[in-house]
């Protein structure tokens, strides 16, 4: 009997401890349930017996909730919970990183032209692309093909370049990186720019009076320059500035042949675009804005009554970035759609700026695609995956980033240019390609443009290439300017006079070279110094 009591009451316990433990299951299956229903920055703590003091450490940050089998719940604020302004400040640090990669790299100062061997490079393609201003200028003579012409100017850029730092090699031990820039392109009357005929019949044949565009540009080492200059197509030498009293009544009275003598005069176009590149150069120095730079060009085109080209920019150039965001517009437009206009910026020393301007005597200033063949393009940053399908393509892009990296090309520069154009084709569709077609104004106008590369350091404006011309252009009687370059504004007239070397350098120069001890020797070493940093 006892033992059948024992067993009876050991069947019983089990039965206790088994129903207790089910029920404590049942208590954390609710409580996991819910965790999972509170707000994931609330967590909930199941307490016993709670003492006075432990409530009163917790009275603020903690809540008691009742939950399901009846027990007291707190519900704690965990100690890694992020507030709302914590996650902002977390977005917006994303948000800058994302845009700090965006963002162009900076520069080393190896790679600005406070390195005297970087200063170099840029010197010497700047006499390149001068000298081959000069060659075609003089071949602009009637009957002249632009095709050749274009051909001629490439050709001689790639024989120069040859010859510059032959034993000079880059990091990986190969020979310096050079080429074209920007491909040759000749513009006749009211082409603006981008005209390099591929064939002999698409090219113009200069006559006498056409206002011809040059425009060239080389690198090495990856350090462009360019230039672009506008002359004008004559039979004879061009004309001094004194003319006879039988010459200067034709040249008031009389326009260009093909252009009413309503319209202004082609001269003033060309005068326009001269005075307000000179006027650019003066005015580019440390802590000059692009705005007032702007402004500037609009004032020179009011002074001769033309207007300035949309979508013209001057761009701060770097090593491999013959543009980059920094730039300076030359007619900004916000009155219309579409709006064309720049973010604000300073010119800083020690860069290097590719100038451009370019004026039309026509009453709007809209330029349209020319009917003429695209045949340059430029390789954009879009990625392209390789298909197999499109073989000549993966080609054309592994030829074009081989030899042209970032900057314009010829597609007559390929080894195969008529394979090489069906490549292009693709990869234009795919955004990896741009086209830069040809730009005009309305036929029976025509456009001046002049475009020089500069770099301003601390105490100067140097000249690297495309100086324009400090008299007017040589032209025909007829074509001549109407207004005087002596007329313009007061403030203009004194910006033109302006050196361009700082006043304010040389001011404290001659201050320290007045207080100045040392022995001639050192002093002479510090101008030699002075004059290889320019």
């Amino acid at each position: 009997m006892n033992a059948r009591e024992a067993v009876k009451a050991g069947h019983d316990g089990s039965a206790e401890a088994s129903s207790s433990d089910a029920a404590a299951e049942v208590s954390r299956k609710t409580l996991k349930v819910m965790r999972q229903r509170r707000a994931p920055s609330l967590s909930l703590a199941v307490t016993g017996t709670t003492t006075v003091a432990a409530k009163a450490t917790t009275t603020g940050a903690a809540t008691k909730i009742k939950s399901v089998d009846g027990r007291r719940c707190t519900a704690t604020r965990s100690a890694g919970t992020r507030s709302q302004s914590t996650a902002f400040r977390r977005n917006l640090e994303d948000l800058e990183k994302q845009f700090n990669d965006a963002m162009e790299a900076s520069e080393d100062e190896e790679e600005t032209v406070m390195n005297a061997t970087t200063m170099t490079k840029y010197k010497e393609c700047g006499r390149i692309v001068d000298a081959v201003l000069d060659q075609l200028a003089a071949a602009c003579v009637p009957g002249a093909n632009t095709k050749t012409l274009c051909d001629a100017g490439d050709e001689e850029i790639a024989s120069r370049l040859k010859g510059l730092f032959v034993k000079t090699k880059d990091a990986a031990g190969k020979r310096l990186a050079r080429g074209i820039s920007y491909p040759t392109n000749v513009s006749v009357n009211e082409i603006l720019c981008n005209d390099s005929p591929y064939r002999v019949e698409d090219g113009t044949i200069l006559k006498d009076g056409d206002v011809v565009k040059l425009h060239v540009g080389c690198h090495l080492d990856g350090y462009p320059v360019s230039a672009a200059r506008t002359v004008v197509v004559t039979t004879r030498a061009a004309p001094t500035a004194m003319e006879s009293d039988e010459e200067e009544a034709p040249k008031k009275s009389s326009g260009m042949t093909g252009m009413s003598s309503s319209r202004t005069a082609a001269g003033n176009v060309i005068e326009a675009a001269r005075v307000a590149l000179l006027a650019m150069i003066h005015a580019l120095r440390p802590g000059a804005l692009n705005a007032d730079i702007t402004d500037l060009i609009a004032a020179v085109g009011h002074h001769y009554g033309v207007q300035a080209v949309e979508g013209v920019l001057s761009s701060r150039s770097k090593r491999w970035v013959p543009d980059s965001i920094d730039c300076i517009i030359a007619r900004r437009v916000t009155s219309s759609d579409p709006h064309q206009d720049v973010g604000d910026c300073e010119v800083d020393a020690h860069q290097v700026w590719c100038l451009d301007v370019a004026f039309t005597n026509y009453d709007s200033y809209r330029i349209t695609l020319a009917e003429k063949p695209v045949t340059m393009f430029r390789r954009t940053p879009a990625d392209f995956a390789a298909d197999a399908r499109v073989k000549q393509a993966n080609e054309t892009l592994q030829e074009i980033t081989n030899a042209h990296f970032c900057f314009p090309f010829h597609f007559k520069s390929l080894a195969n240019p008529l394979k090489g154009r069906l490549g292009i084709h693709v990869l234009q569709k795919a955004g990896v390609v741009d086209k830069l077609p040809p730009l005009r104004t309305k036929h029976g106008y025509v456009t001046a443009r002049f475009s020089a590369t500069v770099a301003v350091t601390a105490k100067r404006v140097t000249m690297l290439c495309g100086a324009p011309p400090t008299a007017p252009v040589g032209m025909p009687p007829a074509m001549r300017p109407t207004i005087s370059e002596d007329t313009l504004a007061a403030e203009v007239l004194a910006l033109l006079r302006r050196p361009y070397e700082f006043a304010d350098v040389r001011a404290a120069v001659m201050a320290k070279d007045t207080k100045d001890q040392s022995s001639p020797a050192t002093k002479r070493m510090r101008v030699e110094a002075m004059e290889s940093e320019e």
